[in-house]
């Protein structure tokens, strides 16, 4: 009884059309050769057995071949073997091909029966009056429905109608075969990521029928086009903000030192990523034996910091509003030993890379927004200027003022702001200068200019914060590894793509009360007053107001008496010089030695004549791993999974996760006080 219901369960009857008891003939026998094939059509073809009404009265459709006739002979060679007796026995096939094609038939008419009676139950059944008082709960959703008609809500409670629709719907059906639309299981994504697995069941199971599981909402984060594996960068999904221009930065952030396995990737994560030609190398470590990992383990950093490449796509014209959350280029592990000369070929990579995805970076930053939002075009340039020139003249009274004339340098560059400083203030004023000469050009679009509070890394910071958020409800632990980081990187993703690529805007998301009041429309004049900036006029204004800015301290007399009391006097020359900008072959030479040190540094190579497939010896009075995944025998899928070992002459099977914590001595922590967590990283990395 067991087996009959197990076959049924695996028939499907979709493959037959509803109309299979009308048809006749012709349209019956194209079904027939269709499920069934040519040989089986020829004999219901032959025997006039036109319709599936006509085949379900007929015992045995293979009893004509007895009959002793030149009609049949054709189809009895086609169809039969023949016996030395003479008897004509049905190809094993053939009969397997009509005894299901009888069983999807009587299979759909026994559907269509059930059907058949329930519209007849529904149509002795009607609601009264009395029944609707006695379920409260229909009388509020008829009227809530004859509201929303009346209204036409449906637009702004569409998802509301969605979930109580597909709920309702649940309630009537066994929970394995529930079913959800794709604005409840985007829903059900997006609640997961922001309230964590305790609150999603708890809403799940309340709720119940609501929202998928949790299997369910976990393979569709694995399945989706947004996972991020450490030093790759992800330039495909670029094209998913429909824009051409966008900023990008650079920023880092301290994590908890841990080397880990990851699965997917077949490699260890967690430690310093190799720089060549300053572009990070993915799926560096990929040892083979315990003993290569053991080389890695003790010749390599575990990375104390983590590195992430951020893209902020601008908004384009037709949605000038509907800004883009920054997205996660590439992340990964360093120990920021690494020159200018390598930051400044991973942007060119970057910006190449970039343009062959049909999108243009139009600016690089690792620093603050120094533009307020609402600044107009011609305010931005003369603000810029006028904080370049007051570093120029400050730093040329230094350099003139003859109470500040050392020996050392250093003593001088006290009384300034730092090298990194000055150099940032120069690379925004110019770049912002670009820029404009850009849009002017016709270039760039407008947009570029008039979101240019875009520019800056607080991309970065956010998406910190954003992943150190997505701790658990019942955990205290704020801070991160590398592979926790791309892990949650993922999720915020995932969550950020589905914000921005609403196309009816079905899920409704909390917007800070400062956001709602900048997502305001540009107005016009700003656009147009791009076109007729007069650049030099503005520079001249950010010179004067410098001047007025330092014009009560006594700067102005010593620069005067040296002949610094103009603008084409003002010039950076001096400064480029001063601050060892122009280090183009120290660079070079920095470059070649890391190159030796890769090269040198190589722990281990797969392919050398010298590596051996024999087992890692490792000598141990114990028998019993507890704790340990160290097992005798592993399923074969799983097998680059684990080191393979010799425990005391014994084969066995060792986790590379294992491994990890076989070899970690001391367990690392960061401060989850922003501050602290600064102090320590800038302490460890110096």
């Amino acid at each position: 009884m067991n087996s009959q219901n197990n076959d049924n369960s695996t028939i499907d009857t979709s493959v037959l059309p509803n109309d299979i008891f009308t048809r006749v003939g012709d349209d019956f026998f194209s079904i027939v050769q269709l499920l069934a094939g040519d040989a089986v059509r020829d004999i219901l073809q032959i025997q006039l057995i036109n319709s599936a009404t006509k085949l379900l009265n007929i015992e045995n459709v293979f009893a004509f071949f007895q009959i002793e006739s030149d009609e049949t002979d054709i189809i009895k060679a086609e169809s039969c073997f023949k016996s030395k007796t003479g008897q004509y026995i049905v190809k094993p096939g053939i009969q397997t091909n009509l005894s299901n094609f009888v069983k999807l038939l009587k299979h759909k008419l026994t559907e269509e029966q059930l059907i058949h009676n329930e519209d007849n139950e529904t149509q002795q059944k009607y609601i009264t009056d009395d029944f609707i008082n006695k379920h409260p709960l229909l009388k509020s959703l008829i009227k809530y429905y004859q509201e929303n008609d009346s209204n036409n809500n449906n637009k702004t409670n569409g998802f509301l109608i969605s979930f109580i629709d597909n709920l309702l719907f649940n309630l009537t059906r066994s929970s394995n075969h529930f079913r959800y639309t794709e604005s409840i299981k985007n829903f059900a994504v997006c609640l997961y990521i922001l309230g964590g697995k305790q609150a999603y069941n708890f809403i799940r199971l309340n709720l119940f029928g609501s929202i998928p599981n949790l299997p369910m909402i976990c393979d569709l984060i694995n399945k989706s086009d947004m996972r991020l594996t450490e030093a790759e960068f992800r330039f495909e999904s670029l094209q998913q903000f429909h824009s051409h221009f966008g900023f990008c930065s650079e920023d880092t952030t301290g994590v908890i030192r841990k080397a880990e396995y990851d699965v997917a990737t077949n490699s260890f994560i967690g430690f310093a990523t190799p720089i060549i030609n300053g572009v990070p190398v993915p799926k560096y470590y990929q040892p083979h034996t315990f003993d290569d990992f053991k080389t890695i383990f003790n010749t390599n950093e575990v990375a104390p910091l983590l590195n992430v490449h951020v893209f902020q796509s601008v908004p384009t014209e037709d949605n000038a509003i509907n800004i883009p959350k920054p997205f996660v280029l590439s992340a990964y592990g360093v120990n920021n030993k690494f020159s200018t000369m390598d930051i400044l070929r991973r942007w060119i990579y970057i910006f190449e890379s970039c343009l062959d995805k049909g999108v243009r970076v139009i600016g690089f930053s690792t620093v603050k927004a120094y533009i307020d939002k609402s600044t107009s075009v011609s305010e931005r340039i003369q603000a810029a200027w006028c904080v370049v020139f007051v570093c120029r003249l400050w730093w040329c009274w230094l350099k003139t003022t003859k109470a500040y004339k050392t020996k050392s340098q250093n003593k001088t560059n006290k009384f300034f702001i730092t090298k990194p400083a000055y150099i940032s203030v120069e690379l925004n004023a110019h770049n912002l200068l670009y820029l404009v000469l850009l849009v002017k050009q016709q270039h760039l679009p407008k947009q570029a200019l008039i979101n240019i509070h875009l520019f800056n890394s607080q991309g970065c910071e956010s998406l910190f914060r954003d992943a150190r958020s997505l701790s658990s409800t019942f955990s205290t632990t704020v801070n991160f590894t590398v592979k926790n980081f791309i892990r949650r990187s993922q999720k915020l993703s995932i969550l950020n793509q589905m914000k921005y690529n609403q196309n009816e805007k079905d899920l409704s998301f909390p917007i800070h009360h400062k956001q709602k009041r900048e997502h305001s429309l540009v107005s016009s004049h700003q656009l147009d007053e791009i076109d007729t900036l007069d650049i030099e006029q503005i520079i001249a204004h950010a010179y004067d107001q410098a001047i007025h800015i330092v014009k009560h301290s006594k700067m102005l007399d010593a620069l005067n008496q040296h002949g610094i009391n103009s603008l084409d006097s003002l010039i950076p020359a001096d400064i480029v010089e001063e601050f060892g900008l122009d280090e183009e072959n120290d660079d070079n030479n920095v470059i070649d030695d890391t190159q030796v040190e890769l090269d040198d540094g190589t722990v281990f190579d797969p392919q050398s004549d010298d590596s051996s497939d024999e087992e890692d010896l490792l000598n141990s009075t114990k028998s019993d791993f507890n704790g340990i995944r160290i097992v005798d025998d592993i399923n074969p899928a799983l097998r680059q999974s684990y080191f393979k070992i010799k425990i005391n002459d014994n084969i066995k099977y060792l986790h590379k996760q294992s491994a990890c914590w076989l070899l970690t001595n001391n367990i690392t922590k960061l401060s989850s006080d922003r501050l602290s967590r600064v102090m320590k990283q800038t302490a460890d990395v110096g």
